[in-house]
């Protein structure tokens, strides 16, 4: 199970960090004002941007559930973020917990 939790994580990073655009990361907030808001409004990047991680949970897990728990946990986690309630070292320590909670989840099925 160690296993899945490695890939869990370095596939968050890789979709947090990596292969995130700058656009997406100042688009996802609600407090971004920039042009392309009225294009695209900030709850769509959000959505794609958890559904990104949701789809990368479940090509790791083959498990719904686990990705759905994904999909919920990371916009709730982000949006949070963006608000300003807490820092980007509690928002990943969040994200981890998450991950921690889905292998122990696999672990019990």
């Amino acid at each position: 199970m160690l296993d899945v939790l490695f890939l869990l994580i370095a596939g968050h990073f890789l979709c947090d960090f990596a292969i995130q655009s700058e656009a997406m990361a100042i688009e996802k907030s609600p407090q971004s004002t920039s042009a392309l808001q009225k294009a695209i409004p900030w709850y769509w990047w959000l959505t794609a941007h958890a559904f990104i991680h949701a789809g990368t949970v479940l090509l790791i897990t083959n498990n719904l559930f686990c990705a759905l728990l994904e999909l919920v946990s990371h916009w709730t986690i982000d949006y949070g973020k963006a608000l300003g309630k807490y820092s980007i070292l509690t928002d990943q320590l969040l994200h981890i917990l998450i991950k921690i909670t889905i292998v122990v989840y696999l672990f019990l099925i």
